[in-house]
């Protein structure tokens, strides 16, 4: 049962952590702008939210499974079938929340390019604006 817990919390406590991290770095760079900054917290607000939500309803799926799991205890193919379900679920849960974070990077990638690009778009080569 606590090999099942770690096995539950370790996702999420990494894509949490995944957050954190690109939140500092991200916190480092300057925010000119007041309302770049309310955006900024507005969007770090929102990707916090969806991990937690989606971290506790892993969490309510894993202990469905664990509750069929012990149901179903004395059928070798049937907890099979439940160990191959429960692997699938938890590599499409870790993509889920790998993907907020990146999405969530790029925009706020793209937000402060924008917002630099704005200032010091002639000191930046022709080329690096028309590379997208």
């Amino acid at each position: 049962m606590i090999m099942t817990a770690h096995r539950r919390l370790i996702p999420a406590a990494i894509a949490c952590s995944a957050l954190a991290v690109a939140l500092v770095a991200h916190a480092s760079a300057p925010a000119s702008a007041q309302s770049t900054s309310l955006q900024q917290q507005a969007r770090t607000d929102q990707v916090r939210d969806q991990l937690r939500s989606s971290s506790l309803r892993e969490q309510q799926r894993q202990q469905t499974s664990d509750t069929t799991r012990k149901a179903f205890q004395q059928s070798g193919t049937a907890q099979q079938g439940i160990h191959s379900a429960d692997s699938a679920r938890r590599d499409r849960y870790r993509s889920q929340q790998r993907d907020r974070v990146q999405d969530y990077l790029h925009r706020e990638q793209a937000a402060s390019t924008s917002h630099s690009g704005s200032t010091s778009a002639a000191s930046q080569p022709a080329h690096a604006s028309s590379s997208r």
